[in-house]
């Protein structure tokens, strides 16, 4: 496992687009990878099981990652809430640019 990046908030809203999912598949495991530093398959997975199926309105399957027997909630809570602040602090600094941006103009 790779240490997880820092992403863009353009770039992790790729993740919450029907189009971009269901069109560049690749391009949004790239950002799976990028943001949780897990492989290739790992990333495809929970794509394929857990991402897709909520933007077309279905229920989502369990990812085969959490049927493995190294399966650790802490480290899953751990990361979501690591990924959460990150977001969170992109949306503040967005935010922020685009304050600056009005009143500068």
């Amino acid at each position: 496992m790779v240490e997880p990046n820092f992403v863009q908030l353009s770039e992790l809203e790729k993740l919450f687009d029907p189009e971009v999912v269901r069109d560049n598949k690749i391009t949004c495991i790239k950002l799976l990878r990028q943001i949780s530093g897990d492989g290739l398959r790992e990333s495809r997975d929970f794509l394929e099981q857990t991402i897709q199926p909520i933007i077309e309105g279905k229920k989502p399957r369990t990812p085969q990652l959490m049927a493995q027997p190294n399966f650790d909630p802490d480290e899953i809570m751990t990361r979501l809430e690591y990924l959460t602040n990150e977001v969170n602090k992109l949306k503040r600094v967005q935010i922020s640019k685009q304050a600056k941006g009005i009143f500068n103009d």
